[in-house]
């Protein structure tokens, strides 16, 4: 009879069955866009077998299983079900209500488990906690989803967040798991673990987060029609959401706003038609953000995008006027700027910050209008005798805010002159200060450091030397003097090579300070003196028995770290070739160094090891694509750029990243392109739009590919955008707010020239120029871009008038190396007057030889003359030079690398691109 009865309820239940799968098919087609309803689809790049039946057939087959006979078939079922989860749900209700008491109570059963969210491997010691996850308020819930997270129970708390109905709740389980979620993804992924990766995304949510990662995944791994063709049939915002993700992803800027649009976020596809092309909706919309004098600038630069210059000049006025708790001069001062108020900006610079205006004035090479602000009559000589003199007598009587003020003062002074060439006349405007300082024993030692981090480090070994002849140094403060000058090592190994240094031989304490001095290339050394003490220093190393091991490798690497403060990279790779061996140190900077310097054959075995070893390091697989491509293994190079595009998971701060290696290493148009799907994919909710900003300043700052492929309206756009993002910033210099106002209206001038509107663009082109009348910028884009594109008589003008300027500083300051540089880089690049421009240059490397940036300004006065052949060889004596020897003007690391990466693209500029055209 049990048999009997047995059999019909099977039968009974195969019939109900059919009904309950049809019942649950329905239910699931209807669903908008969620994580159950896209399980079934979610597959890794290559796809793993399918189950044979289709979810509703084998939910439907699985609620007959739990009133089975067999115990554990009845458990299997139950475990299968509940990792189904809620796809699961209709048709256990179903189940829940039927005759077969069995069946019912474990549907039921798991409908409880299920609707609270509890996973089917939840750990026993969690259970409690989740059972009472939903009677608790918001913070007794953050308490629950912290306590499963020391668990390690991240996949639960993301299943709670995922069934709260409350957003914050949603919010904080994604930023709590995704730490832990994103290294198990990207593991995963680098180890080919498809399962594992098809079963974290289908796990996803439907935060901005996840949906960014799991289009990101789909796109990767060629399924992106397939997703798409499934998501056109989903009604909804959340499904319209779902698709304006994949379009992000895949760089459909078009659909991405279109569907922005459906999912009514507006604010995003304002943003998004930013990159396309199109600023103006969202800088309307963001007019009215913000406190009142916000809402000022924001009027001012729409005044001007509109054309209205007489409103916008009088609306310019009107800042005192603003009825604002706070308003701050150089917040005012910026906000004019940008939107092109050059003199009235400026005004209210000097009004309120004279030491800002001092720097503006002397960056933007007026060195008369900085003297001014000092108080300096016109004129007045160097030293100016008299203004220090009085400086000197005010900072004895003054108290501690008088002599800030006034000291500071004298250095800034001191250091115009020696930036200009007047290194004695510097000296002699700071000596009585610091004479006075070093008898009060009172703020010498500050103001030594000043100089040392102000660019004027051999005044102040200079000075440290007197303070020597003097006889009241003992060797305690004598080893603090090497200490700062030496302040880039480590105080162990500082301590350690200057007691070495000083028990070498019975150099005096004077010689000791040079020596120092030079190796760290604060010192000019047109004798290169600092070779030769480093070469003794390493045949001491090689002597037998000389050093014990300890202090051998000691010494091994203060001397590289030396080669690295002077900037000696190629000393610095000898040494790595032949103390790597031995030194940790040496070890862990060789990829590093031999990266940076494009050394794509020696630095590649390094990055392959590296990507075996550590195949979720998506940087070091960006940086091997790189070296691949540039060894022509494009096809492996490809593989590789893919398994980092994978790797990130359409993290815009990684593929930011990304572009910034593609850029340095010359690959303009893929770093931009990189650049724009990252600011796609960036957020663009929140207020702050952090990594939006960010990518919108790298494209607004390296708009090369932009200008080459003509696409004006783009670099219009974005340029514009950054003018704003500038007046959200909090502490952005006046001077570069003027040159993101030039930019804009040189981008804005250009698009109008292409689009015919030449009256207009004209006059945009000329504002443009006048924010920056002087300054080498122009040089590198404005009049290579006008030479042949405007009238002659009107690019003539334009050119002689900001020439004109910089001549005037050469007269004023002959031996300013960096006036006479960039005379010759605006001539040059403007071809025009490249007999004087072979002049300048020449006295600006005469002045500094080992100037990497002025070897490569004589390199492009001699390609506008034509003759391609010098200009390689003096960019080859440019590159050289980068990594040379600082001698006395010693930079940091990240900008030696950058220097040099763009001097071997300018190499490839003087070896590939045509020749200027000789007319004009």
């Amino acid at each position: 009879m049990q048999r009997k009865f047995s059999y019909f309820k099977q039968a009974h239940f195969q019939s109900k069955a059919r009904v309950l799968c049809c019942l649950s098919w329905l239910v699931i087609s209807s669903l908008p866009y969620s994580r159950e309803a896209s399980a079934e689809a979610v597959k890794p790049p290559q796809d793993v077998p399918a189950r044979d039946v289709e979810p509703a057939s084998l939910v439907g087959q699985l609620v007959l299983q739990l009133g089975d006979e067999s115990f554990e078939l009845r458990e299997y079922a139950m475990a299968e079900l509940w990792k189904l989860g809620r796809v699961a749900l209709p048709t256990l209700r179903l189940a829940e209500a039927g005759d077969d008491i069995e069946a019912s109570e474990r549907a039921s059963e798991l409908i409880h488990y299920i609707s609270i969210g509890l996973l089917y491997d939840c750990p026993e010691e969690a259970k409690g906690l989740v059972m009472k996850f939903f009677q608790h308020t918001y913070d007794g819930k953050v308490i629950i989803l912290h306590k499963l997270m020391k668990l390690d129970l991240w996949k639960q708390v993301l299943n709670l967040g995922f069934f709260d109905s409350d957003p914050n709740i949603k919010r904080f389980t994604v930023s709590l798991t995704w730490p832990r979620l994103q290294s198990t993804l990207t593991r995963a992924i680098a180890d080919n673990a498809h399962q594992q990766v098809g079963e974290i995304i289908s796990m996803l949510g439907d935060s901005d987060l996840h949906m960014r990662v799991k289009a990101h995944y789909y796109i990767h791994g060629n399924q992106l029609d397939k997703e798409l063709s499934k998501a056109e049939g989903l009604l909804g915002k959340e499904a319209a959401r779902w698709r304006m993700w994949l379009y992000r992803c895949s760089g459909n800027l078009e659909a991405s706003i279109r569907e922005a649009e459906n999912a009514s976020q507006n604010g995003v596809a304002d943003l998004l038609r930013v990159l396309d092309g199109n600023a103006l909706p969202w800088l309307e919309r963001s007019a009215s953000e913000g406190d009142a004098i916000y809402r000022w600038g924001c009027k001012l630069q729409q005044l001007r995008l509109d054309g209205k210059d007489a409103e916008a000049q009088e609306e310019s006025e009107k800042w005192e006027a603003i009825e604002a708790a706070d308003v701050k001069l150089p917040v005012v001062s910026r906000y004019l700027a940008v939107n092109g108020f050059r003199e009235r900006s400026l005004n209210v610079l000097k009004t309120s910050d004279a030491n800002a205006a001092f720097d503006f004035y002397d960056l933007a090479e007026m060195p008369k209008q900085s003297l001014k602000l000092l108080g300096i009559v016109d004129n007045a000589k160097p030293p100016y005798v008299d203004w220090v003199g009085e400086r000197i007598e005010q900072i004895k009587k003054g108290d501690a805010d008088v002599r800030k003020k006034l000291s500071k003062e004298v250095m800034m002074l001191s250091h115009f002159l020696y930036s200009r060439g007047e290194g004695a006349h510097g000296s002699d405007v700071i000596t009585p200060m610091m004479t006075l300082f070093s008898s009060e024993n009172k703020d010498w030692d500050e103001h030594i450091e000043a100089m040392l981090l102000g660019g004027m480090e051999s005044m102040a070994i200079d000075f440290m030397k007197q303070r020597l002849a003097q006889g009241d140094v003992d060797q305690d403060e004598l080893a603090k003097m090497a200490g700062k000058i030496l302040k880039e090592m480590q105080p162990l190994m500082r301590d350690f090579f200057w007691d070495y240094l000083s028990k070498r031989k019975g150099d005096t304490n004077g010689a000791l300070l040079d020596q120092v001095g030079l190796l760290a290339g604060l010192l000019p050394d047109p004798e290169d003196i600092a070779a030769k003490i480093h070469d003794e220093l390493l045949l001491e190393i090689g002597e037998e028995g000389a050093l014990a091991d300890r202090n051998r490798i000691m010494l091994i690497d203060a001397l590289f770290h030396l080669c690295i403060m002077r900037n000696d990279l190629g000393a610095a790779s000898k040494m790595i070739d032949g103390y790597a061996d031995v030194s940790n140190t040496l070890r862990s900077a060789q990829v590093d160094i031999r990266y940076n310097l494009l050394r794509w054959e020696q630095v590649e075995p390094a990055l392959a090891a590296r990507a075996k070893n550590q195949p979720d390091d998506h940087k070091n697989l960006i940086k091997w694509h790189i070296t691949l491509q540039k060894l022509g293994r494009n096809s492996k190079s490809q593989e590789v750029f893919d398994r980092a595009m994978r790797l990130c998971l359409g993290n815009p701060g990684n593929l930011s990243d990304y572009g910034e290696y593609l850029y340095a290493a010359g690959y303009e148009r893929k770093a931009t392109e990189l650049w724009m799907r990252a600011a796609m994919m960036s957020d663009l909710v929140s207020a702050d739009l952090d990594d939006f900003v960010w990518l919108v300043t790298l494209l607004a700052s390296n708009g090369q590919h932009f200008y080459a492929s003509g696409d004006w309206q783009k670099a219009w756009s974005i340029s514009e955008v950054f003018a704003r993002f500038i007046m959200r910033s909090s502490s952005v210099s006046t001077r570069v707010a003027l040159k993101a106002r030039y930019q804009a209206e040189f981008c804005h001038g250009m698009m109008m020239l292409n689009q015919g509107s030449t009256k207009e663009g004209m006059r945009r082109l000329e504002a443009a120029r006048k924010m920056i009348p002087a300054d080498g910028a122009l040089a590198d884009d404005f009049f290579p871009a006008l030479r042949n594109k405007i009238p002659a008589k009107i690019y003539n003008r334009w050119f002689d008038e900001s020439y004109a300027h910089i001549l005037e500083v050469c007269k004023d300051y002959p031996q300013s190396h960096n006036a006479h540089n960039t005379a010759a880089w605006l001539a040059s690049r403007a071809v025009r007057h490249l007999d004087e421009a072979h002049t300048h240059a020449q006295k600006a490397v005469a002045l500094r030889p080992n100037q990497g940036a002025y070897l490569d300004t004589m390199a492009e006065v001699w390609f506008a003359k034509g003759k391609r052949e010098k200009a390689l060889a003096w960019s080859e004596k440019a590159m050289a030079a980068s990594i040379s020897n600082a001698a006395g003007s010693p930079r940091g690391l990240r900008l030696v690398y950058a220097n040099y990466q763009q001097l071997n693209k300018q190499y490839q500029h003087f070896k590939n691109d045509p020749l200027p055209m000789k007319a004009r």
